[in-house]
């Protein structure tokens, strides 16, 4: 038969969810006043990045979905908001229809409406309400590192895009620990190192190494730390520590690290 027609919205979170904390969840939603309302948005949590179809509707459960009709009778802008505890660790959120048609309730402000729903989405938030847990260490957590001068400590968790250096919101925890870690030692002084894989010339990889390291420095700057106590290098694809011959490999060989030069 033919296929239910959905399109979904997928997001990173900038910090994954903490098992057993409680959060708040918040949008403004509107809709096209010719097309259809409906009462099922939903909002699921999902512990991996989700790929999809557009048109094929997601037959998975929501963690959170809106049980009246979304979309007020007016032009207005509706805000939905959810308060919940969340059962596991997740990194992305994904918005949408979950439902079947047939468990989908919908209405009409027109005599002759569109035979879909359209929705737009502004000013998403997610904060964690009190009390506020701790994110859990990993057994190889940054705040665990010693500390010492000549030290080269590694950032686990710094995502960039393969051949690009914007950094990806799920390295704001790592950031925000070494963040931590230069306010608490107001004398540190560091050079944070850029990494690439084996893809590319070795001239391309210095420049793209350098701008991920410096993508870092720019970070801890915008956050308040002096500029002085900064300093940034690439060494492009020189120093591998796994092998560019798969993805796994490659994806570990682009990383930062800094080495500490004065505590």
């Amino acid at each position: 038969g033919k296929p239910h027609c959905r399109e979904y919205i997928q997001v990173e979170l900038f910090e994954p969810l903490v098992a057993g904390q409680r959060y708040r969840l918040s949008c403004l939603v509107n809709y096209l006043p010719s097309a259809m309302r409906m009462d099922k948005l939903g909002f699921l949590f999902s512990k991996r990045k989700l790929s999809f179809q557009i048109d094929n509707r997601l037959s998975m459960n929501p963690t959170l979905e809106t049980a009246s009709m979304v979309g007020s009778s007016s032009e207005d802008w509706q805000e939905v908001i959810f308060e919940f505890i969340a059962e596991e660790e997740a990194s992305h959120l994904v918005i949408g229809n979950f439902r079947t048609d047939e468990t989908t309730k919908t209405s009409s402000l027109t005599q002759t409406p569109l035979s879909y729903a359209y929705y737009y989405l502004d000013e998403l938030s997610l904060n964690k309400l009190p009390p506020i847990l701790e994110t859990p260490l990993q057994y190889n957590d940054l705040s665990l590192a010693t500390l010492k001068v000549g030290n080269v400590i590694a950032l686990s968790n710094i995502y960039f895009d393969f051949d690009k250096y914007v950094l990806k919101p799920g390295s704001y925890v790592e950031l925000n620990k070494l963040l931590a870690i230069m306010e608490r030692n107001p004398n540190m002084k560091i050079e944070v190192i850029g990494h690439t894989d084996g893809e590319g010339t070795d001239e391309y990889n210095l420049s793209l190494s350098e701008s991920r390291a410096y993508a870092v420095v720019g970070f801890l700057i915008q956050k308040g730390i002096n500029e002085n106590r900064l300093s940034a290098i690439g060494l492009g694809s020189s120093e591998p520590v796994a092998s560019n011959r798969d993805q796994s490999g490659r994806q570990l060989n682009r990383r930062v690290e800094f080495r500490i030069l004065d505590m």
